[in-house]
């Protein structure tokens, strides 16, 4: 089945830009011409019916942290705003990453709109095969002119969308173009030219007529208005004659300077140039050209600053003020903040002394507007504090409006959720959570006043409380995020109640809940979310056509496996990655969704994890060895070294699988390729990362003196004891991991009959030890104890002593196998042969690679010095 028609996507098209405003309204206007796009009647198919863009589709940002993964992973094509500015852009260059990793690189266009693509694209989309056939150049001098070439170019998108032919998809757009521009300039132009000279003879005869001066006033009243107001409306309902058509309205604008020329004092004339600037800026506006706009906002201010000191002309002020917020805005998007401040301040001071003269509700409401716009000009610019004190100074005219009843609760609701995201974006989390919980006490209020919350409301406090959540958890405050996710989820259970088409979104929050809950070790409530999650998301089991609920399916059984694994559930964990395993499967082969390669290399893993821990080490290793072969897959599908530390992982697991089977040749390939990739990081590692590298240099190390290379075993057993001397520092738990590792540098060193070395090892690894115990875990106790009867076997030949502590090493754990072994050994060299038989063919019937053990011990008792005889029974036992 061709892409571009599968359903299962739920955008056509993702868009990708930076939040600067050159950026952000080229990607908006993008946004207003591939949604309204009609097709012609040749290509119907042709049509774009959802784009995301995150501040269009979002009601608040930073809402939970999968919510543009999963947007970017319901989207068929990915298009990316680029300028000088989107390389600085760390989201930006997530989401064309992600996007990558989706498996989707060839459906990415670049849409640059200034500067080149060495300077402008994300680090990831220049890597993108093929991109440079894929890269939309709009890069004008002008605004208006980016505009017009952004018309042509997202003609392109459209077509490899729709999976047209761009050839013929774009001769038959210029015919169409072309007809309907002819049609609808000549009826305009027809209709222009008959107003305008039927204008320009009333004027004329104004002149030479005065005592019909009144009656033609009035007449010129009527057709400037129709002109002026008429035009700009008409205009809206031929979108394709749009740039012709405001040309048309600007020339207006000669036609209303002359008739301002030619009487500056009429009643019923005055003003209207004002008007007419106005206007031509609100249709600039509407097309997105803002510069265009900007260029007639100082004409306007001009005008209706000179209005305003007119005394005989009624509302001068009041029309100043909204020109004003007019301009600003024309110059706020046109980027030159400057004079938008410029503009929104005046708006401030102006409104304050109309106000101060005759206090108004609506005037109170253009102040505060004013001020929220100071303050998205404030943080374009970078000066949040001034932002944040306009934004405060808004809300107090807005908390004072309260009183009005023209003013609801609602409108103040929302004012503090849009003034609490813009701070969440910038990144000012304490303010934006005081806004949320702002929002939250006023949607609150209207509650218990009787208001019934509409679905909408319940979204907006769920969001709220979801978003806080959020910034809890990048803060740290782990609990306390959790308590405000589930207060989200227990809002917005009832909205999917009542609307079953939002399933699966409360799905995703409750998956989420899942996770958050799983990472405060929480697992019951874990289970619980995510079994809630899973009853949702099987509505959709048999809807093969939604990929998106699909793969959320998909991880939520993956995400229960991990919860049944860390809860010892074995058989459930195994029944859960089961599922997961095959629709990942299915996903990622029979519906080539190769973003899924991800889950299922996850999940073949965290399988295989299943059977080591319940040492089924044969059925372990099939699905450890597809884990790491379906890594590397993900990585050459994405054309990236994402899975580079998963692939380390699966092979130090395949290594500790053969090591436990005593294939210690079989190991040792795989724990070196894993030992590998973490020593080439190691300065920048975590300390799980740098955990597992001193583990693996550990198992290396046993693996090569087993096999008889001590020089080889001593240098890996040193790198682990380093490493784990270094985080035992910080963290008390490493010091166990450390003095195994200087137990096994002390046996290497016996071996290789640096005798002193190896005491000198030995006696500090008994003082990590108990330092180990002191720390709180007395379950090391019986190893610890073991570790001190040997050291008075190989170091002081001292038997009784040795069978003393062995002895109470082994009441206190008879069934550790070192605790055994030791026991046995200090039983024999003090005379209790019989005994000491007894128990290590008991150990060697149970597990065979127990007698690897035996046998080692053996070699390092001979190093040590212990005659053939007194090791006889032991050589007997191993049949040497």
């Amino acid at each position: 089945m061709d892409i571009n028609k599968d359903p299962g996507y739920r955008y056509d098209v993702f868009l990708s830009y930076r939040h600067k405003p050159l950026d952000s309204r080229i990607c908006k206007k993008l946004h207003t011409l591939l949604e309204s796009y009609k097709p012609v009647r040749r290509f119907k198919s042709a049509r774009i019916t959802r784009v995301f863009r995150d501040d269009e589709e979002l009601p608040a940002a930073g809402i939970l942290s999968d919510t543009i993964a999963k947007a970017l992973a319901s989207s068929r094509y990915l298009v990316v705003v680029c300028s000088p500015d989107t390389p600085e852009s760390e989201w930006v260059d997530r989401e064309v990453r992600t996007f990558i990793e989706l498996g989707r690189s060839n459906r990415i266009f670049a849409l640059l709109i200034s500067g080149t693509p060495d300077h402008s694209f994300p680090p990831s989309l220049k890597g993108v095969q093929g991109i440079e056939n894929r890269t939309l150049r709009v890069t004008e001098a002008k605004e208006n002119q980016i505009i017009t070439s952004l018309k042509r170019e997202s003609l392109k998108i459209i077509a490899a969308v729709s999976g047209v032919s761009w050839d013929q998809f774009r001769v038959a757009n210029r015919r169409r173009s072309v007809k309907r521009i002819i049609l609808t300039t000549a009826s305009l132009v027809i209709m222009f030219c008959v107003s305008g000279l039927y204008l320009l003879q009333q004027w004329l005869m104004a002149s030479y007529y005065n005592i019909y001066a009144n009656k033609e006033e009035l007449l010129i009243h009527s057709v400037v208005q129709n002109v002026t107001n008429g035009l700009h409306d008409r205009l809206k309902e031929v979108p394709e004659a749009l740039p012709v058509v405001a040309d048309i309205l600007e020339e207006n604008l000669i036609y209303l300077e002359s008739m301002a020329a030619i009487d500056t004092g009429s009643t019923y004339t005055e003003g209207y140039l004002g008007k007419g600037y106005l206007r031509t800026i609100a249709a600039w506006l509407d097309l997105g050209d803002y510069s265009r706009a900007a260029k007639y906002a100082d004409k306007a201010v001009e005008e209706f600053e000179r209005l305003a000191s007119v005394r005989s002309y009624l509302n001068g002020k009041s029309e100043l003020l909204t020109c004003y917020s007019v301009a600003g805005i024309s110059m706020q998007y046109s980027g030159n903040l400057d004079k938008a401040v410029s503009y929104y301040s005046k708006g401030v001071s102006l409104g304050r002394e109309l106000d101060d003269q005759s206090p108004n509700t609506e005037i109170k409401k253009q102040i505060a507007q004013n001020l929220n716009s100071l303050g998205d000009c404030y943080t374009a610019m970078g000066c949040v504090d001034d932002a944040v004190f306009y934004y405060d100074d808004s809300l107090k005219i807005y908390l004072g409006l309260m009183s009005y009843k023209d003013f609801s609760e609602r409108e103040l609701a929302g004012t503090y959720g849009h003034m609490a995201s813009t701070l969440h974006n910038a990144g000012f989390y304490d303010q934006a959570s005081r806004y949320y919980y702002e929002q939250i006490s006023h949607l609150q209020n209207l509650r218990e006043a009787g208001t019934i919350l509409d679905d909408t409301l319940l979204t907006d406090m769920a969001l709220c409380y979801a978003n806080l959540g959020s910034i809890l958890m990048y803060q740290g405050d782990n609990q306390q995020a959790v308590n405000m996710l589930e207060q989200a989820s227990e809002i917005l259970r009832p909205v999917s109640i009542s609307t079953p088409g939002k399933n699966y979104y409360h799905a995703s929050i409750l998956s989420s809940m899942g996770e958050a809950y799983q990472n405060t070790g929480n697992h019951v409530l874990a289970g619980k979310y995510f079994s809630e999650s899973l009853s949702l998301l099987e509505e959709y089991a048999e809807d093969t056509e939604n990929l998106p609920a699909q793969c959320a399916l998909a991880d939520n059984y993956r995400h229960l496996g991990l919860n049944a694994k860390f809860m010892a559930q074995t058989e459930e964990a195994i029944n859960y990655y089961t599922n997961a395993i095959s629709l990942y499967e299915w996903l990622a082969n029979d519906r080539k969704e190769l973003s899924q390669l991800w889950g299922l290399a996850v999940s073949l893993h965290d399988l295989g994890t299943v059977y080591m821990d319940n040492g089924s080490y044969d059925e372990a290793k099939p699905f450890l060895f597809k884990a790491l072969g379906t890594f590397q897959a993900y990585d050459e599908a994405t054309g990236t070294e994402s899975s580079v530390n998963n692939i380390a992982i699966c092979s130090n697991n395949i290594g500790l699988c053969f090591y436990n089977q005593t294939d210690y040749a079989g190991a040792i390939p795989h724990l070196l390729s894993a030992a590998e990739y973490y020593i080439s990081r190691l300065e920048q590692a975590d300390s799980s990362h740098r955990r597992i590298y001193a583990d693996c240099c550990g198992y290396l190390g046993r693996c090569y003196a087993y096999q008889g290379e001590y020089e080889r075993a001593r240098d890996y057993h040193q790198e682990s004891a380093l490493v784990f001397e270094v985080m035992s520092r910080d963290q008390s738990e490493y010091l166990k991991s450390y003095a195994i590792s200087l137990y096994w540098a002390a046996i290497d060193r016996v071996l290789l009959g640096e005798t002193k070395q190896a005491e000198d090892y030995y006696i500090l690894c008994l003082d990590r030890c108990s330092k180990y115990i002191e720390s709180g875990d007395r379950s090391f106790l019986p190893t610890y104890l073991s570790f001190y009867a040997y050291y008075y076997l190989v170091f002081e030949d001292d038997f009784q002593k040795a069978l003393e502590i062995s002895r109470q090493a082994w009441m206190e754990n008879p069934e550790d196998v070192s605790v055994q072994k030791i026991y046995a050994y200090s039983l024999l060299f003090s005379g209790h042969r019989e005994e000491s038989e007894e128990i290590l063919a008991e150990l060697a019937a149970n597990q065979p690679a127990n007698l690897e053990l035996i046998r080692f011990d053996s070699r390092v008792l001979k190093a040590s010095g212990f005659t053939y005889r007194e090791l006889e029974p032991l050589t007997q036992l191993l049949g040497e």
